[in-house]
């Protein structure tokens, strides 16, 4: 059988329906899961965190090549489903919770964890975010995530995808494209496509920065009202200095935020904090796409 066969009779036998609230879109394509498990470069040591686990299709996968996998799961008509789709696995343990409420540090023994994620569009940020925000305790990130929110990370200043978020998450990771997902790969089929993407948590950001909170708070309010230029986006938060700072930053102020580097916005944050002459850029990783 399969595995769209296998997805299908799974939820036949528990009387499931796919939950549209919940943005349950289940991937049926052997050769999605193949890359998505092929990305991981799993090792029979590795401990994997799958969330979103769904009917288990990738979960049986993880499972037959690694030491221990984590099936976190939402849904519990799923959850039941899972523990009795994948009974013959010794190696998985069940978490029937809301990723956003469980503490990473609990799940680990030894080492790092591995994470595998197919995400719902209503939670791809904060669930991302959470991620890279307890990176120290994760050695590599697979994701599922919608086309849109990928185009976002992938992209480049000057372009219309570009935002806080673009900055925020190659801040904390160097990122690839695996390959693209057509929608026709899911049951049922969504509206829209999907990316996976790979990323390596970095213990050295690409930037120096001094202040992390402070830099990240400038992205923010720099492309919180784009048709701003920057001298009044940024006074919520520099004041009547925003002008002053920026000239000092080499950056002018009659610019928009989405025209500003990630470097151009370390050497912004580090400027109020110290001279210019004494921040030194580490130099950009760039997203990498595929040839």
């Amino acid at each position: 059988m399969g595995i769209e066969g296998r997805c299908r009779e799974t939820l036949r036998r528990f009387n499931l329906k796919p939950n549209k609230n919940l943005g349950q879109n289940f991937l049926i394509n052997e050769p999605v899961v193949k890359s998505i498990i092929d990305a991981a470069n799993l090792g029979e040591d590795d401990t994997v965190l799958e969330i979103g686990s769904g009917t288990g299709i990738v979960t049986r996968k993880l499972a037959a090549r690694v030491r221990n996998v984590i099936a976190c799961e939402f849904d519990r008509g799923l959850m039941i489903a899972l523990q009795d789709e994948l009974k013959e696995f010794s190696n998985i343990r069940y978490l029937q919770a809301d990723i956003l409420t469980v503490d990473l540090k609990n799940l680990i023994d030894t080492g790092k964890l591995k994470v595998v994620a197919n995400l719902p569009y209503c939670i791809t940020t904060p669930v991302i975010t959470m991620l890279l925000e307890t990176k120290g305790l994760i050695s590599l990130i697979i994701l599922m995530i919608q086309h849109e929110v990928a185009e976002r990370i992938l992209s480049d200043a000057g372009t219309k995808a570009y935002g806080s978020f673009s900055i925020f998450v190659n801040y904390h990771s160097r990122v690839e494209k695996i390959r693209h997902v057509s929608r026709g790969c899911f049951f049922p089929q969504p509206q829209v496509d999907s990316d996976v993407l790979r990323l390596y948590p970095l213990d050295v950001p690409p930037v120096m920065v001094r202040d992390e909170s402070l830099f990240f708070q400038l992205s923010r309010a720099a492309f919180g009202q784009r048709r701003k230029t920057l001298r009044n986006a940024l006074f919520p938060v520099l004041g009547e200095e925003s002008g002053i700072i920026l000239q000092r930053a080499g950056i002018n102020p009659s610019r928009r935020g989405e025209t500003l580097s990630i470097e151009e916005f370390a050497v912004l944050a580090n400027q109020t904090i110290c001279p210019i002459d004494l921040i030194k850029p580490i130099g950009h990783i760039k997203p990498i796409r595929p040839i």
